[in-house]
């Protein structure tokens, strides 16, 4: 059977395609897929108006500034003094110890990526995931709280004695 591809539709200014769903195209109508796409598009966006009039990105910004105190704090306790950079509930750490900002790929090759990789192995060895890398970053959700706040700050100081 030949492969077929669907083209591209556009919804809220969001352009989204499958193409080889060679298995699929014998189980469904022609037109299905474009019609399914459309409806996940406009129900993703119903809820991102949803979140925009609740509590939930007030929640997230209050949980990120919870955790960058709590992080700023335990790293300084520790004499790390690494870059930190949050936006909401997006953060990154950077092992860098000369304490500098990384803002290009200069600054960025001037990371410690094996102390970056003991803090890592510490935080995982007491069952808080980090990114294995300093070029990701970590993402709270609306599902973090207080307690899991309280369980990253416990992990967080045994992994830095550790390191």
């Amino acid at each position: 059977m030949k492969e077929r591809s669907a083209k591209p539709s556009k919804m809220a200014g969001t352009a989204s395609a499958v193409i080889g769903w060679r298995s699929w195209s014998r189980m469904i109508e022609p037109g299905w897929l474009a019609v399914r796409t459309r409806m996940a598009m406009a129900a993703g966006l119903a809820q991102l108006k949803v979140l925009a009039k609740g509590k939930v990105y007030r929640e997230l910004e209050r949980i990120g500034a919870a955790v960058e105190t709590m992080f700023r704090e335990e790293l300084g306790a520790a004499g790390w003094e690494d870059p930190w950079v949050r936006i909401g509930s997006m953060f990154c750490l950077f092992c860098r110890q000369d304490g500098g900002p990384v803002r290009n790929l200069e600054d960025a090759q001037k990371i410690d990526r094996s102390r970056y990789a003991r803090l890592f192995h510490g935080l995982l060895a007491h069952g808080v995931y980090f990114p294995p890398s300093q070029f990701e970053s970590c993402f709270l959700s609306s599902a973090h709280g207080a307690k899991e706040v309280e369980i990253t700050r416990k992990a967080l100081r045994a992994a830095l004695r550790q390191a």
